[in-house]
């Protein structure tokens, strides 16, 4: 109807609104604290682009970068070849580029911005950056990684200075584009200065904390039942209780189909295009040990 068009547009409008001031936030946090770990630690800087698809090779940048942190680089940014048409003006920087092609050579979506703007570089706009192209296709097609070859060429003609051959990750490979990926890494990570891997015989740093939960005991000092799990419940959502949860299909059918019926009574519980329901059940506390 068109009132529930109406808040579904205007809730779209405010999560949008929302998303974009988290995402500016969250890059002018990202822009300080690399400025910072450049002239604490003078790091080895590199931005990662990709032009992706469906994608892949959005998945592939996103684990080079990962890497290349862990490594002790600084990443400036790892984002779609489309936001960085401004590269001339950007300050000199090694250019981690990975490229899908898609249908016949075309060039992804993702880059065709990127595209436009380097048919307008002058031949030593680039001069001051460096790069490395991987590019990712299907040997099965005549146009194979195209896009890649195109943009490894029209880098080292706008006069960036290519560190090493272009890498190829060929989907018909045993392992997909990881067999071309694992070969090309060992020479490209040494060309753009990321640091070898430190041997240690101290294990790293667990990315998480174990905590074990505590009986709970109402009588207790302040913060002793602190670990006590909470109710599950996604933000933005509301928990209704279900009253009833019938098997639909015969006993002996394979498929376990269920009719929920959910009661609204006690919660505000509107329910518009677009929502969904999510089931959170919990262990019945004379039942669990």
């Amino acid at each position: 109807c068109p009132e529930d068009a109406k808040m579904l547009v205007r809730d779209l409008r405010s999560h949008l609104t929302e998303r974009i001031e988290l995402m500016r936030r969250r890059a002018t946090d990202t822009g300080v604290t690399a400025v910072k770990e450049l002239v604490d630690g003078l790091r080895t800087e590199l931005l990662i682009v990709y032009g992706s698809e469906t994608g892949t090779a959005e998945v592939v940048a996103r684990r080079f970068a990962k890497y290349a942190k862990q490594r002790g680089c600084a990443i400036r940014a790892c984002t779609d070849m489309n936001d960085v048409c401004d590269l001339p003006s950007q300050a000199g920087v090694a250019v981690v580029a990975f490229v899908a092609t898609c249908g016949d050579g075309e060039i992804p979506g993702g880059a065709l911005q990127f595209r436009d703007a380097l048919k307008g570089f002058k031949a030593d706009d680039l001069s001051k950056h460096s790069f490395a192209v991987f590019a990712l296709g299907d040997r099965g097609y005549a146009k194979f990684c195209e896009a890649g070859k195109y943009f490894d060429k029209c880098l080292e003609d706008c006069g960036a200075k290519r560190l090493v051959p272009m890498g190829v990750g060929d989907a018909c490979d045993e392992d997909g584009w990881e067999t071309g990926y694992t070969a090309w890494l060992p020479t490209a990570l040494p060309a753009l200065g990321v640091p070898p891997e430190q041997e240690s015989a101290v294990p790293p740093e667990a990315p998480f904390l174990v905590k074990e939960h505590k009986t709970v005991d109402p009588d207790a000092h302040p913060g002793a039942n602190e670990l006590t799990p909470s109710q599950l419940c996604p933000p933005g959502a509301v928990l209704a209780r279900v009253t009833e949860n019938r098997r639909l299909p015969p006993s002996d059918y394979e498929r376990d189909i269920r009719h929920f019926v959910i009661d609204n009574t006690e919660v505000d519980l509107p329910f518009n295009l677009g929502d969904a329901v999510g089931l959170y059940p919990q262990n019945l506390p004379e039942e669990v040990d």
